[in-house]
């Protein structure tokens, strides 16, 4: 579409030589003016919001009436956009000139104005703000506030949501659903491990009334992008194809979905904690079903990793311990409808891989091994390619498996030498790829892996060979591995759940305290601003650097069973340090 004319540059644009045309310049120069009124007033002090709060209003409760079809088309238009830049672009209605002239704009105009808005000096800044999102959640309060005190007589609505569980949907649980516009909590980021980014993927089939389109919506938009920025390789986007059919892994999303709202979403949280917890009974009872049919594998492993997934993320507030998902891995891998390359497979097996890397010996020893060779079966493809949603390869990752599983041997120390050796020469010749990945992305993708890769021989000579911090080959394995660690993003579009926290984990609990509190200040500073599977490492971590103690007489009341990390301490090691699980 030709939307450039002849004519001055409007005042306050980037040097741009020319302007748009028609009801698209006049968009624009509304919310040149806009940004103009606001700069003039620090902090947002003494601006007059009359215009932001009748949008809201609007926003909060859309027009329910038939013949105002163009009037719900603007305020979910408008919804959209405060989801996909910030809730911070509504503040460009402080005069009253621009949302009006949005609604008049077709789809494409829509677009086009977006895409130059950031000509606009100030605009970036304004939607980047966390003061922009703190002042309309306040505005969003004052206009709930102001409907209440205007009908005490009347129900507020997020009343009705508490009284509508998922299961039960009435007409007034559906007027409720869209009442309320979810509005981001602004002590969270939404450039994390959860992000607010547009998907094309409309998924009509798998919601079934308001609340679970707003789940569903989440998920694609926000938590789908957060998981990987490998989005060619991203699973999580693959497996709604199979939650369309199978209804325990549809269950298990949108229960997945809700409980990531209740934390990332500052309003409605009993609403999501209730559609959490009800939509994870539905899957659970969707499984049990499945299992009992050797054709529905494929939809079970889907519906057990977003279980686990949900269990990992959410350990602190279960009552049920997520590895027992993990343990029905064992059951379906013996299936014939079972595929090695099945990556929620994979997902399952990293999860209980890495969790085993923190245990005692003794505790590990009490478990009934698992089944990992399919892990690395030729059939799922080249085994040094990097996974999508993991970080790293499967060799990687079974060699980790491989060195938790010899330090529980009772075996010779001679034996345990050579078979380390072994690994050690495996982890140095691995080569981890991606073609998933270019540019700046894919240096961000070699690092991570590289960061495993690191941690894992960093692992094998605590968990092993017995050696301790002051060993020249961990020492220098450390350095490597902290100077790799710093240069990875903690925000931003290539920070995702890849960010490799086991690294994180492994380098905190072995090395020293000069290098433990930086890597505790950026634990620390990433769980504070995301949701996902942080929120024990920190505490992990501390926990065994506290092991890490000389007397060990003092770390075995502490944690009350055997804390030796290695069972065959290396000969030439200085004595002193004793590193635990």
């Amino acid at each position: 579409m030709e939307a450039i004319v002849k004519g001055k540059p409007r005042k306050g644009a980037v040097e741009k030589k020319t302007q748009l045309e028609g009801k698209i310049g006049k968009a624009y120069d509304a919310a040149g003016d806009a940004l103009e009124h606001l700069s003039q007033t620090p902090n947002f002090a003494r601006i007059d919001f009359t215009y932001v709060d009748r949008m809201l209003a609007r926003i909060v409760d859309p027009p329910t009436d038939a013949k105002q079809k163009n009037g719900r088309r603007g305020i979910s238009m408008i919804k959209q956009w405060m989801l996909e830049e910030g809730p911070g672009v509504i503040l460009l209605e402080v005069l009253g000139q621009l949302c009006w002239r949005l609604v008049d704009l077709k789809g494409e105009e829509v677009d086009l104005f977006r895409r130059v808005l950031p000509w606009l000096p100030g605009y970036s800044a304004l939607v980047k703000d966390p003061r922009s999102a703190a002042i309309v959640v306040e505005r969003i309060h004052h206009v709930r506030e102001s409907k209440r005190n205007s009908s005490p007589a009347s129900t507020p609505r997020s009343e009705q949501y508490r009284e509508n569980t998922p299961l039960h949907h009435s007409p007034s649980s559906e007027r409720a659903s869209r009442s309320c516009s979810p509005i981001w909590d602004t002590n969270l980021s939404y450039d994390g491990l959860v992000k607010i980014f547009p998907a094309t993927l409309k998924c009509r089939g798998l919601w079934k009334n308001e609340l679970e389109r707003d789940l569903v919506d989440f998920y694609i938009h926000s938590f789908v992008p957060g998981r990987t920025f490998l989005q060619s390789n991203n699973s999580y986007l693959d497996i709604i194809r199979v939650a369309e059919k199978s209804e325990g892994a549809r269950s298990a999303l949108l229960s997945l979905s809700a409980s990531y709202m209740k934390e990332y979403l500052s309003s409605d949280v009993t609403r999501y904690q209730e559609a959490d917890h009800n939509y994870m009974v539905l899957a659970i009872q969707s499984l049990s079903k499945d299992l009992a049919f050797d054709e529905h594998t494929q939809s079970c492993l889907v519906t057990e990793m977003l279980l686990v997934h949900h269990g990992v993320v959410n350990e602190l507030d279960s009552n049920v311990c997520w590895t027992c998902h993990i343990d029905m891995l064992d059951v379906l891998q013996r299936r014939n409808e079972f595929e090695s390359s099945s990556e929620p497979a994979l997902f399952m097996a990293y999860q209980f891989i890495l969790a085993m890397t923190a245990q005692p010996i003794a505790r590990i020893r009490a478990r009934k091994p698992k089944q990992l060779d399919w892990i690395v079966d030729r059939e799922a493809g080249d085994l040094q390619q990097i996974c999508g949603i993991l970080g790293l390869s499967r060799q990687l990752l079974y060699l980790v498996a491989s060195t938790t599983n010899l330090a529980t041997q009772e075996i010779s120390s001679d034996e345990r030498g050579e078979r380390g050796e072994a690994i050690a020469v495996q982890l140095g010749n691995i080569h981890q790829w991606t073609e998933d990945a270019t540019g700046e992305a894919l240096d961000v993708a070699l690092q991570t892996a590289m960061a495993y890769c690191l941690a894992a021989r960093l692992y094998l000579l605590c968990r092993v060979f017995g050696a301790t911090r002051s060993h020249p080959s961990v020492i220098e394995t450390q350095e490597e591995l902290y100077q790799l660690i710093i240069l990875l993003p903690s925000d931003g579009p290539l920070f995702t759940a890849i960010h490799p926290t086991w690294s994180i984990f492994i380098l905190a609990a072995t090395c020293d305290v000069a290098r433990r509190q930086p890597l505790f200040r950026l634990l620390q500073a990433i769980e504070e601003r995301n949701k996902g599977h942080l929120a024990t490492l920190p505490r992990q971590a501390m926990g065994m650097a506290r092991c890490s103690s000389p007397d060990r007489a003092l770390v075995e009341r502490l944690v009350g069973e055997d804390v030796r990390l290695s069972a065959t301490p290396i000969k030439d090691t200085q004595p002193g340090i004793i590193m635990c699980a």
